[in-house]
């Protein structure tokens, strides 16, 4: 983690693995705090991901136990129990000072414990996980309309009273940490969420995102349910509803590695592109090991040996771009990418070509870098530079014109 040289991490905390039974918490619940203590030392800020019901907690008993006591079980997707209970054991919904949570609500009970030991720890709660898995159903029931089993069986008004449970504990309790939204997939959840009063109740639009096209790098990145597509979806709801002041997180992106060299794109054109946006706060590969889903780890998980390529190209994203801020988007037809300005003042540059292949004209002095952060000494003749659809790193040398002249002169 220090080595790839990340600013956040997401902690799936999952309720039934930790809460065996009503105040019968794990043993092993000092590992979370040597991790919390560990992380804060560091300067990394965490996204805790507050999901899965344990079926001692469910509303729905019959069903969980129907569905088995171990990690798999479908129980966790169920709603709590008094989810509609009072928050605090003064019967209201109002935090003060000193409030007790109620024990009729299991989830406000154990949302207080987690809160009150790690306040201070945990920068961003996030609340379930793609609660509209998998087809956006915004009515109860434990399948989709598509079929599929959902990941949370309340409607979208019981996903609002979890939200609004919430918020109302982690603010009154530590008010500088943030609430995310569960990791959505489509933009219709979004919208419910915001019909129903939902608005007050969060931070930050989390979405998940990868890709209507996995097998490239633009395609994960530009496609409808890609890294932009969601993005811009999520973003044109808020204007619909006259949402503002909210900021955005993806907490689930990535791209496999049976393709090493568009996994490594990817890291570049996504880290640059969220940079680029300046309301994105958060973005975090979904899987760091494989095997694992759909493979997009960066390193083995028995050795933490054998990188990919994707491994070394968010290592040097996270070099150039942390501290860096975005001062404009190149436009020019056929040319993709963004000028930064980087912590250490110098003029940065991440382009690639929207086609093909593109030439564009460079500052004099600058120095050319692939994803990898490997030396193009010869990428380019004359001030000019021949662009395909992987990214370069186009550093201005101090002295040098700081102009990035975007005059195509071949396509």
């Amino acid at each position: 983690m220090r080595d790839l040289g990340m600013t956040t991490i997401r902690e799936g905390w999952n309720w039934k693995n930790i809460e065996v039974g009503k105040h019968q918490y794990v043993s092993w619940m000092d590992y979370f705090d040597q991790k919390a203590t560990e992380f804060s030392r560091m300067g990394v800020k965490v996204q805790a991901m507050v999901t899965d019901t344990p079926d001692w907690a469910s509303s729905d008993p019959v069903y969980a136990a129907k569905t088995g006591w171990d990690a798999a079980s479908l129980g966790k997707y169920t709603v709590p129990k008094g989810l509609y209970a009072p928050m605090w054991a003064d019967g209201t919904d109002v935090f003060k000072p000193g409030a007790k949570p109620n024990p009729d609500n299991y989830y406000a009970e154990y949302l207080f414990d987690m809160v009150s030991r790690f306040k201070g720890k945990i920068q961003y709660w996030q609340v379930w996980n793609e609660p509209d898995y998998p087809s956006g159903d915004l009515g109860p029931g434990k399948t989709s309309s598509s079929g599929g089993t959902r990941f949370w069986t309340g409607s979208v008004q019981d996903y609002v009273r979890l939200l609004k449970i919430s918020h109302t504990i982690v603010k009154g309790l530590d008010p500088a940490a943030k609430i995310t939204l569960g990791g959505l997939g489509y933009e219709s959840y979004l919208a419910a969420i915001l019909d129903n009063g939902g608005a007050p109740f969060f931070d930050l639009v989390d979405f998940h995102a990868y890709g209507s096209d996995k097998t490239t790098s633009d395609g994960v990145l530009d496609s409808e349910w890609g890294f932009l597509g969601r993005y811009r979806a999520m973003k044109r709801v808020l204007a619909e509803k006259g949402i503002k002041e909210k900021r955005f997180a993806c907490s689930e992106t990535g791209l496999s590695d049976d393709k090493p060299t568009e996994q490594a794109n990817f890291v570049a054109k996504l880290f640059s592109t969220a940079l680029a946006q300046g309301d994105i706060e958060l973005v975090q590969w979904a899987v760091f090991t494989n095997p694992g889903f759909d493979d997009i780890g960066l390193v083995d998980q028995a050795t933490l040996s054998q990188k990919t390529p994707g491994y070394y190209a968010y290592q040097f994203a996270t070099r150039q771009l942390t501290g860096a801020a975005f001062e404009s988007a190149l436009s020019e037809s056929g040319v993709r990418g963004y000028r930064f300005r980087r912590a250490d003042g110098k003029v940065l540059y991440v382009v690639w070509a929207s086609g093909p292949k593109v030439r564009i004209s460079l500052p004099i002095g600058s120095e050319v870098l692939d994803v990898l952060g490997k030396r193009k000494d010869g990428a380019f003749q004359d001030g000019n530079l021949e662009l395909n659809r992987d990214p370069l790193y186009v550093l201005a040398s101090r002295g040098a014109s700081e102009t990035f002249n975007e005059d195509l002169l071949s396509k």
